[in-house]
């Protein structure tokens, strides 16, 4: 659980041990209506990055060499 600070809608924490990652998500409903949909599109995104790193993909990669 992460504290919010006055006026701050949304705070995500990161928390690895090991080959594992720990995410906290704590929001102000006030300021970010719909917090389950922002977990969702977090845990989609890090699916997506998780199958890409899996692949060994670069599809997401936009630095350029």
């Amino acid at each position: 659980m992460l504290p919010l600070a006055d006026g701050v809608g949304l705070a995500v924490g990161f928390l690895t041990w090991g080959n594992m990652i720990g995410v906290g998500v704590s929001a102000d409903t006030g300021l970010l209506p719909d917090p389950a949909g922002f977990a969702g599109a977090l845990h989609g995104a890090l699916a997506d990055l998780t199958t890409d790193a899996l692949r060994g993909s670069t599809a997401h990669n936009t630095t350029q060499e």
